[in-house]
């Protein structure tokens, strides 16, 4: 039983290893000491919607939303959306730049942009 188990759990792992390249999109900041950036969640990559994060994706050019958090006296935040060349086997850090704490206006930014461990870029 063990054997087994332990047979198709290697079979599943690499069968993981033979899909395409693919990106991460992660509405959490990377640097959280500078003053006046926030967290910008992912609202939608290309018109799809998405809730969970960090958001996977297929790598290319794509049209992306993001939202900060409110600020006091508001219910919600406001969206700006960004065109990003999205490269393979990479994870994007996204922060929300405001001028002061209390500004609803803000900017998006990539915080941070890391390799993803065990992707290859080049694999078809």
């Amino acid at each position: 039983m063990k054997v087994a188990l332990l047979g198709l759990t290697t079979a599943a792992l690499l069968a993981g290893c033979a899909t395409e390249p693919f990106s991460y999109l992660d509405g959490r900041r990377y640097f959280r000491a500078e003053m006046n950036t926030h967290n910008a969640s992912v609202v939608s990559v290309d018109g799809k919607h998405y809730v969970q994060n960090p958001v996977r994706i297929e790598p290319g050019r794509r049209m992306i939303v993001l939202q900060a958090p409110p600020v006091a006296g508001f219910r919600f935040g406001t969206e700006r959306t960004m065109e990003l060349d999205i490269e393979p086997c990479k994870r994007y850090y996204f922060a929300a730049v405001r001028k002061t704490a209390l500004d609803q206006d803000w900017q998006p930014r990539i915080d941070y942009v890391e390799q993803i461990a065990g992707c290859d870029p080049l694999k078809k």
